[in-house]
């Protein structure tokens, strides 16, 4: 069973309690009845509370006062971080890549 619009509002009424008393027992009677629309069910709750941590969380890094810019080099619970590579980096690294692969292949051609 696929995720249709109609399942999707039907399942954000229910989350978000805007179902009448009769809409919420025919529901929880689905969901017992139907296995198929349960899996899905939990399937789209799930998805949501993952989105809704995922902006909560978000918003709680762009809140906070003490946050530098550079967040990968912020020390964690388990000791400093290394620092990552920023996308200057991967792009030289890319590039290098690609020289040594044209080069490689023009030796094979001429020799």
């Amino acid at each position: 069973m696929e995720l249709d619009e109609t399942n999707y509002e039907l399942f954000r009424n229910y989350l978000t309690g805007d179902l009448s008393a009769e809409e919420e027992e025919a529901f929880k009677d689905r969901l017992e009845s139907d296995e198929d629309f349960a899996e899905l069910f939990e399937e789209e709750k799930a998805f949501s509370a993952t989105v809704q941590e995922v902006l909560f969380q978000q918003q709680n890094d762009s809140l906070s006062p003490n946050k530098s810019s550079d967040s990968a080099e912020q020390p964690s619970s388990n000791g400093p971080r290394e620092k990552l590579p920023d996308a200057r980096s991967a792009y030289i690294l890319l590039v290098g890549l690609v020289f040594a692969l044209v080069s490689w292949w023009l030796i094979t051609k001429v020799w």
